[in-house]
């Protein structure tokens, strides 16, 4: 059904090994902790998963939250997203208890769509805000070390990010709808 987030595991082949319905949210990111337990923000409702598509852990925020990024640093798995304008992260932990959160400064309303752990313990989270990339870094402890807006005389839209070493980024941009450009970012 399209009205409910459906989320398939697959094998290396490709084949189906099950497939699960949820009765809420909306699915928008996903990322696999360890091979067996994935994460799921699902705007204000996050999820962990164990290797069958079980529950195993949720937290539902309130309704003003949607949480859109999701990654794994230091065995915490941490949400990015919004709340009224601003940036909001959490953090859990393998059960599911809270370790941090705190709130984000942003130019305008956008929506984070990747988030990565770095080997630090620290988060990237990127995404697009009006007509610029905002680009936030959050070590360890929930503290935002840096909050960095891209923007040029067109518009900016981040496409996405891959690792490129230690504290190192390759970050796709495109301008103005047509010229893409790929940026290596040390942080």
């Amino acid at each position: 059904s399209l009205q409910h987030p459906f989320i398939t595991k697959l094998n290396a082949q490709g084949r189906k090994l099950w497939g699960r319905t949820y009765t809420q949210g909306q699915a928008v990111n996903c990322m696999s902790l360890n091979g067996n337990v994935c994460a799921i923000a699902m705007g204000n409702w996050l999820i962990q998963i164990d290797e069958l598509g079980y529950i195993k852990w949720d937290n539902m925020l309130a309704e003003d939250f949607n949480m859109t990024a999701v990654a794994s640093a230091a065995s915490r798995t941490v949400y990015t997203g919004t709340n009224n304008g601003s940036g909001y992260a959490i953090s859990f932990d393998a059960n599911g208890q809270k370790q941090w959160e705190t709130s984000i400064n942003l130019p305008t309303n956008g929506t984070f769509t990747q988030s990565y752990g770095l080997a630090d313990g620290s988060v990237v989270s990127a995404g697009t805000f009006g007509n610029a990339m905002q680009l936030v870094r959050i070590d360890a402890t929930g503290k935002v070390v840096y909050n960095q807006t891209f923007n040029a005389d067109k518009n900016v839209a981040f496409n996405g990010m891959a690792p490129a070493g230690d504290n190192l980024l390759w970050i796709s941009l495109t301008y103005d709808d047509s010229d893409i450009v790929v940026l290596k970012l040390e942080l």
